[in-house]
């Protein structure tokens, strides 16, 4: 069966008890393959050397297909009052967002929304070589299912960068390298946009890449994904720490490898063992981009005990709280951005307010049976994390997609939080690293 079928017509909530894999063993997605839609031949459209039909100035691409895509955030209920409702929107309009982990991958109103929020400047990391961003996009006619080996696959990664960089010209986006790229991008009105991947699977056990794809703007790369690897343990395998393997050796070289190249190491989907390892082992500050507290959802495995991070917050590193409500309660299905809040809070008076973010990663532009052909998301790992509802950001009042990051500024004061420590929390912290690091 056609793993974007669910995609294309659309999907709302998806019980677990019906998701499943099915992979078409006839499915081709290698290299060389040609998927010609109507018009591709046509002045002005961009095609792959495989045929694929990318984004660009006709903006051939696929439209939003859930709701909560499109839906403009509205003021979220904290109960303040009109003196810290006018002091909130003169602070968000001085913010700098940088957001851990804004997409995996793209829809149509991404950028428009997180340019919505009237900040100062937005922008954040996007996660490159999951499945390929051309297999949900930019393409017509038939269409190509979801391999278990596209993910996080180097050619994968490299389709990625294409499909990217070339939006650049016709969308709201600075690709950035640097500090000073976001900055630039701010100045503009546009959103500041940074990769990272999620696995080392696309290394290939060649660490030039490292160098190699920081120069082509991977500024930070996580050394496992749910599983373990060659590398360390994945959050998935071990909620029971005595199984917990832990930084390997080769794991090890490779933190050296990114120490060199001035790539950020990244823990958010490490089991606890290795994310501690790696703070220790590496010479610069490490980052969990976009993890959930495990105090406050003991039987989530997407999440991080606060003493671990604390050990990553002593090497100067930053805990970036993810937005996805069955990490930041336990058992939450449906959420809202006050639950996100009350997490960041918590985390804050554990951690200090130095080391502490955020990072959205709760709307997808995939269907629900596309990620369930990666191998890193069986059926068991699907109903720990209470997938119920899918995307995650439907009925997720206040934060429905990013253009909600106003509502954590808003909920910040609401806690009485400083305009300082606001914009540490809404960004500043995990810029500092990019600075410090990158």
């Amino acid at each position: 069966m056609n793993s974007r079928r669910n995609f294309l017509k659309g999907m709302g909530a998806v019980g677990v008890a019906t998701a499943g894999v099915a992979v078409s063993s006839g499915a081709l997605a290698g290299a060389g393959s040609k998927v010609l839609g109507a018009g591709a031949g046509a002045a002005g459209t961009k095609i792959d050397d495989r045929g694929f039909i990318y984004f660009g100035a006709d903006k051939n691409v696929q439209e939003d297909y859930v709701k909560s895509m499109t839906i403009k955030a509205k003021p979220f209920d904290f109960g303040l009052t009109a003196e810290q409702e006018a002091r909130a929107k003169e602070i968000n309009s001085r913010t700098m967002v940088f957001d851990g982990e804004f997409e995996v991958d793209y829809y149509h109103s991404l950028f428009p929304n997180m340019l919505s929020n009237g900040t100062k400047g937005v922008g954040g990391s996007m996660t490159l070589g999951v499945f390929g961003y051309d297999l949900v996009n930019g393409r017509k006619g038939d269409e190509m299912e979801v391999l278990p080996t596209d993910w996080f696959h180097m050619n994968t990664l490299d389709r990625d960068l294409a499909f990217v960089k070339q939006m650049e010209a016709n969308s709201p986006i600075v690709i950035c390298n640097s500090y000073d790229d976001y900055m630039k991008a701010s100045a503009q009105g546009k959103v500041g946009v940074f990769f990272d991947v999620q696995d080392s699977k696309w290394l290939d056990n060649d660490f030039a890449r490292v160098k190699e794809y920081k120069e082509k703007g991977i500024h930070r790369m996580q050394l496992t994904y749910n599983s373990n690897n060659h590398l360390g343990g994945g959050c998935m395998d071990t909620m029971d720490r005595s199984r917990d393997p832990g930084v390997t050796g080769y794991g090890r070289r490779f933190i050296d490898a990114m120490n060199e190249a001035k790539v950020l190491v990244d823990v958010g989907h490490c089991s606890p063992n290795t994310a501690i390892d790696a703070a220790a082992h590496s010479k610069s500050p490490i980052i969990c981009s976009h993890a959930g507290i495990r105090d406050l959802a003991p039987s989530n495995p997407r999440t991080h005990w606060l003493a671990d991070m604390k050990k990553v917050a002593d090497k100067g590193g930053v805990f970036g709280i993810v937005g996805v409500p069955g990490a930041l309660q336990d058992g939450l299905t449906v959420g809202n951005v006050g639950h996100f809040v009350d997490a960041i809070d918590f985390a804050v008076n554990y951690l200090g307010v130095e080391h502490v973010g955020f990072a959205l990663d709760q709307v997808q532009a995939a269907s629900f049976e596309e990620f369930m052909t990666s191998p890193d998301w069986p059926k068991e790992a699907v109903e720990a994390v209470n997938v119920d509802v899918w995307p995650w950001q439907q009925n997720f009042t206040g934060m429905e997609n990013q253009s909600g990051y106003f509502n954590l500024v808003r909920g910040l004061v609401g806690k009485g939080y400083s305009e300082a420590d606001i914009h540490k929390i809404m960004g500043g912290n995990m810029l500092r690293l990019i600075k410090e690091v990158c």
